[in-house]
């Protein structure tokens, strides 16, 4: 890789540096460099190898403005303008296409749900169950908060189910062993 030296804002020469580090010193087009084999210093926008880091950005394309089309049976365009009113109506948007961007779906609690059903208790399981399954429909539907709601009850009746199922094997243990004492 090749080595520069430069000469910095303050008139001091700095180097052997290569042009990765250019950044760190604050090396612009202007800025005056030189390497082995060349005759004297030159801006750094000058020199061939180095001209690619100080090509100016391309400004972003700017697509031609779209001429609506008009309902001519309502008089509306799709974007919401009303030519006979000459006024603008926001389009209608549902509440889960505003927030399905913005808030991610709850946890639905699904997998303890049908593990707590299948190895602990199976009424307390069930409710979990149905309770999981609402969360997903609930965030389509838009209702966040229900969605919330719906996931928190499905992880306490799985906690609830697994509790109660534990319970009742440790009686069940407990009982064994007392038939065993006695």
């Amino acid at each position: 890789m090749t080595e520069y030296y430069i000469i910095d804002n303050n008139g001091n020469q700095i180097g052997p540096i290569s042009e990765v580090l250019f950044p760190n010193y604050g090396v612009n087009a202007s800025t005056l460099v030189w390497r082995e084999g060349m005759a004297e210093w030159k801006q750094a926008s000058e020199l061939p190898e180095l001209k690619h880091l100080f090509v100016p950005p391309v400004p972003p394309v700017v697509p031609p403005p779209i001429e609506p089309q008009q309902n001519q049976a309502w008089g509306q365009t799709p974007n919401g303008w009303n030519q006979s009113t000459q006024s603008w109506t926001p389009p209608v948007q549902n509440q889960y296409q505003q927030n399905q961007y913005t808030l991610p779906c709850p946890p639905t609690y699904l997998a303890w749900a049908l593990i707590s059903t299948i190895l602990c208790c199976i009424p307390f399981g069930v409710i979990a169950l149905i309770q999981s399954s609402k969360v997903q429909s609930q965030w389509q539907q838009g209702d966040y908060n229900g969605a919330m709601r719906a996931s928190k009850s499905a992880k306490d009746w799985s906690i609830a189910s697994f509790a109660s199922g534990f319970f009742i094997y440790g009686l069940y243990i407990f009982a064994s062993f007392l038939g065993v004492l006695f």
